[in-house]
């Protein structure tokens, strides 16, 4: 038992300065000021400013104009990008519709190509002296109501796109009854 004490009292003045220093550490923390702390703060040197410095206001500034920088020119990159995919969108559209169009063109061309090789065996000029011309044998009364004499007298004078110019406005007026045997033999009536 005695050796427990001796051991516990060894202990206990280990223990002793430790809680000596802590002590009064602790009771300042937790003390209300008194007007002698209070002297004593005033007297020490003035806690760090937490205002920043003009070096450290213009690194902030510096830093936040980079930044508003790389935003505007990230919104302009990105405007022009937008910018170029809708002009790419646009021209392959313009494309598409060009494309249609010619198709379209082909395919009438297509059609009167055949009505003329029906009606006269594809020769744009021919005259045989059946009272009608050219390769879609047009009569010259025919003509000269559809403004075929701003182009040439009689049809066989005028060229293939002359005539087919003129063929579509005798359509677009008759109908392609206006050629009643070649335009049934092609399924067009």
């Amino acid at each position: 038992m005695r050796k427990l004490v001796v051991t516990l009292l060894a202990a206990l003045a280990v223990m002793l300065p430790a809680l000596a220093i802590t002590a009064p550490a602790q009771a300042a923390v937790t003390a209300a000021p008194t007007p002698t702390t209070a002297t004593a703060t005033a007297t020490e040197d003035p806690a760090p400013s937490t205002e920043p410095t003009d070096e450290e206001k213009a690194a902030a500034e510096k830093a936040a104009a980079e930044k508003a920088a790389k935003q505007k020119a990230a919104k302009q990159k990105a405007a022009k990008i937008k910018a170029a995919k809708i002009k790419a969108a646009k021209e392959k559209a313009r494309k598409k519709a060009l494309a249609k169009k010619r198709a379209k063109q082909r395919a009438q061309l297509r059609v009167w190509n055949r009505l003329a090789h029906c009606e006269s065996t594809s020769r744009w000029f021919i005259n045989t002296g059946n009272g009608y011309y050219g390769g879609l044998q047009i009569s010259p009364s025919t003509w000269r109501a559809y403004g075929g004499q701003r182009f040439a007298g009689l049809p066989h004078r005028a060229n293939k796109a002359e005539q087919i110019i003129v063929g579509k406005r005798i359509k677009a007026g008759q109908g392609w009854g206006a050629w009643p045997s070649c335009s049934r033999r092609l399924g067009l009536r």
